[in-house]
């Protein structure tokens, strides 16, 4: 199940265990049921979901709880006819997290582990 590197128990989330295990489960299923494409650019990471409503609803519902607990993550959430684009970025001296967050939707390590 990929995690997400954010939850390290460290100051860089105010979630406790119980809550970071919660958010690593809605973040896996998120990613198991949609996650198309992803790409690390210079500045974050863009996720690419194929697009439906249920998948939309739970998308932008794992952004809302990750801006909330995580301060230094910007999202940026754009729904086109095909895909549910999400644009995470964050500041410089957080670029190991996005690095983390990249490797943890690697889509082909994903596969193996099927």
């Amino acid at each position: 199940m990929p995690q997400l590197p954010i939850h390290d128990g460290g100051a860089s989330c105010d979630l406790d265990d119980q809550g970071a295990k919660r958010r690593n489960v809605e973040f896996a299923d998120v990613v198991e049921r949609g996650l198309r494409d992803r790409k690390r650019t210079p500045h974050g990471v863009r996720l690419m979901f194929e697009h439906n409503d249920r998948l939309e609803d739970d998308v932008r519902e794992l952004v809302d709880h990750e801006s909330r607990c995580c301060g230094f993550f910007s999202f940026d959430v754009d729904v086109t006819e095909d895909a549910i684009l999400v644009n995470v970025s964050a500041p410089a001296d957080k670029d190991a997290y996005l690095d983390a967050l990249y490797q943890a939707t690697d889509l082909q390590q994903r596969n193996r582990h099927r």
